[in-house]
């Protein structure tokens, strides 16, 4: 295990495992990417470094990034957590410190951002994502419905991309159908990196006429090869929210 630095001084995680247990930064970032997740957990506590390919979570996040291009690797990545040390029973979200050490380790994640100033941010979970952007909106919404969308954030007075996607800890507990989801989301990730991300301004027509509808008709007509949007309905979801 690794001592907490003096920086962790006063941070109520600071006696958390005796003192130890404070993980490091893993890869090189290479790609601009760097991927962040919630806290650490037994195994990164001992090693020193997050995500441990031979633990549960960590095994599928690199199993995913192995997936998700040829010849693509962890260290291609700078990966990391909101919070480098190990909370009680590996507990955060909700319990009764967890703004406060969320604040208190501010100290080390805008160190690593600014050293290694990222292109894009990968937010692990609903905490990572929440802490990067300041969202505050309900964790189901903030997964379920934004996940792999881009978002432009202000970080140490840059602007940076954060990409938001579910925690592979969650995928673990019986969730393992969204792996795929979170290979999408790390190609996502990879692709506004080196090319960018455009914001397009759409105007729906709520309340077409006749005419918007002939109108609509002819420019399907002119484009034969225009992706057309769809609903995909949710078969998980059978209540009002749904319409």
């Amino acid at each position: 295990m690794i001592s907490k630095p003096s920086q962790c001084s006063g941070c109520l995680g600071q006696k958390w495992d005796e003192g130890d247990g404070f993980t490091q930064t893993e890869g090189t970032g290479r790609l601009g990417v760097h991927i962040v997740g919630e806290a650490a957990g037994k195994n990164e506590a001992v090693d020193g470094l997050p995500f441990r390919p031979y633990a549960q979570a960590g095994s599928i996040l690199t199993q995913c990034i192995k997936r998700a291009e040829a010849g693509l690797d962890r260290s291609d990545f700078l990966i990391h957590n909101i919070v480098r040390c190990r909370p009680p029973n590996d507990l955060l979200a909700g319990q009764w410190f967890e703004s406060q050490v969320i604040d208190r380790c501010a100290i080390h994640r805008n160190k690593v951002f600014k050293d290694h100033p990222p292109k894009v941010i990968l937010a692990l979970g609903a905490t990572a994502f929440k802490t990067l952007t300041n969202y505050s909106g309900e964790e189901k919404e903030t997964l379920s419905m934004m996940r792999g969308y881009p978002l432009r954030v202000k970080l140490l007075g840059r602007s940076v991309w954060v990409v938001p996607s579910f925690h592979p800890a969650y995928i673990a507990r019986g969730k393992r159908s969204l792996i795929p989801v979170l290979i999408h989301d790390i190609r996502r990730a990879i692709d506004v990196a080196r090319k960018g991300w455009t914001i397009t301004k759409k105007d729906y027509v709520l309340y077409p006429s006749i005419g918007d509808a002939k109108t609509f008709l002819q420019q399907v007509i002119a484009s034969p090869d225009a992706m057309l949007s769809f609903d995909l309905e949710n078969p998980e979801m059978h209540d009002d929210s749904e319409d």
